[in-house]
């Protein structure tokens, strides 16, 4: 809604509607409210039909596009007829990042695989100590990685060629190959009192990231997807008894699947008073501090 905010400045800088008597002095157009939009214009038939021309504009540069399934061809033509809008399809980007219903692919992460060789591109003209890049590998590749780690379920072999990079910044600067007497990687993520560097490890962060959606169905917390998910997919059912069904996303087939896992962070919280895997880590998650529980299912301590 930014962008139609400097739309309507703009135009009402050109005349193309003119302010509202009680508005001009104060410079408002208009007002955003939870889920409408009050715009204010002269009492004109040139400042709405200048209003109408700006919404118009707008609609042309959101690109607004219609996702459907389940509908006839028939009706879903019609209604395209009537609305106007065009038939998008999936994948689409939001966020940079891309919202699928099928398996994840590594061509579906190549944009996170991009900016994290640009980065490292960026910095290899750097001739940067090997204390430099571990900073760096820890404040910005982590992070960029992060996010998508949050969003996703993400395949070993991204989070394989994600390593490889890290591994290549940290021992030769580049991305070239590195050469000569080489330390495990898994070694390098250790923890600092074990002989690493204590580098988070991201197959075990992803797994984290994971079980921390778990936690937030358990717990019917997060978000409209974990309301969704309670309302139509296990319809308040016990978690841990919920048979899956071959409709399911890939990504909630994943989620059940690291059931036994969850079961695993359940016992260290569970309460002997409560019967059910759901009341028993629901109840815990609404306590647990996140780094607690990340830290106990496998994402490597932080050692200052």
């Amino acid at each position: 809604m930014n962008i139609l905010s400097k739309i309507l400045d703009v135009a009402v800088a050109k005349g193309i509607f003119h302010f509202h008597p009680k508005c001009h002095r104060i410079g408002m157009t208009h007002l955003y409210f939870a889920d409408d939009l009050l715009i204010s214009c002269k009492g004109t038939l040139d400042s709405v039909i200048g209003v109408q021309s700006v919404l118009s504009q707008f609609y042309l540069l959101s690109g607004s596009e219609l996702f459907a399934t389940g509908i006839q061809p028939m009706e879903l033509e019609r209604i395209q007829r009537i609305s106007g809008f065009k038939l998008g399809r999936l994948p689409v980007r939001y966020l940079a990042v891309r919202i699928v219903t099928r398996k994840l692919t590594e061509k579906d992460c190549q944009p996170l695989i991009a900016k994290i060789r640009a980065r490292i591109g960026h910095w290899s003209s750097r001739r940067l100590s090997c204390a430099g890049r571990l900073q760096l590998i820890q404040a910005v590749l982590f992070n960029i990685s992060n996010y998508w780690c949050k969003q996703l379920i993400l395949l070993k072999a991204v989070i394989h060629k994600i390593n490889q990079m890290c591994t290549r910044i940290f021992r030769k600067g580049t991305e070239s190959s590195a050469t000569g007497a080489k330390i495990s990687w898994n070694q390098i993520c250790s923890l600092k009192s074990e002989g690493g560097l204590g580098l988070k490890d991201l197959y075990s962060w992803n797994k984290a990231c994971i079980l921390q959606l778990i936690r937030n169905i358990l717990a019917g917390e997060g978000s409209l997807w974990v309301a969704r998910i309670r309302a139509y997919i296990t319809k308040d059912a016990d978690f841990g008894q919920f048979e899956c069904r071959s409709n399911m996303s890939w990504c909630l087939m994943k989620l059940f699947k690291m059931r036994d896992e969850a079961t695993q962070v359940q016992s260290m919280f569970s309460d002997p008073n409560k019967a059910s895997m759901k009341q028993n880590m629901g109840s815990c998650a609404l306590d647990m501090k996140e780094p607690y529980f990340c830290t106990k299912i496998g994402k490597p301590k932080d050692n200052q």
